[in-house]
Parts: structure tokens; C-alpha cells; sequence
């Protein structure tokens, strides 16, 4: 899978809507992967949204080290 690298430095207005527009097709390609497989649609949704929040809470550090692995969902609690 390859994306489109960032036209505009971190601190640009434009940056965050050209990140989502990047990873639009290839998460769309995802989730209709995993539906196909038989997932439902619904919970595909809800997990790519989970591993969102998880890689945002990730320290920065682990991301560097490791930048193919997100901890498994059942190393987190669940409130």
C-alpha cells in the first residue's frame, strides 16, 4: 500500500484534510476487504476507529521503534 506524501509542513491549515483525503482510498479498500471477508460493516468501522484512538495514545517512541505493529486491542482496558 503506498500513499501521497504531505505537500504542506504539520502546522499548515490545509494538512489534516490532506491526510484524511490520503488515507481515504486506502482505508475504504481496508474496511470493503474485511466486509468481504465477513465482517460486519459496522464493526469494521468502530475497530479502524479504535486503532485510531490507540495509535494517537501510542508514545511516540514505540511508533519510531515499531512502525508495523499497533498494541492488540486486549492490551488496553475497556471502561
Amino acid at each position: 500500500m503506498s500513499f501521497t506524501s504531505p505537500e504542506h509542513p504539520a502546522d499548515h491549515p490545509d494538512y489534516s484534510a490532506a491526510c484524511r483525503q490520503a488515507l481515504d482510498a486506502p482505508l475504504r479498500k481496508l474496511a470493503d476487504e474485511a466486509v468481504e471477508a465477513g465482517w460486519d460493516d459496522n464493526e469494521v468501522a468502530n475497530a479502524i476507529e479504535e486503532l485510531g484512538r490507540l495509535r494517537a495514545l501510542e508514545p511516540r517512541s514505540a511508533i519510531d521503534a515499531d512502525q508495523h505493529h499497533l498494541p492488540a486491542v486486549s492490551d488496553f482496558p475497556i471502561d
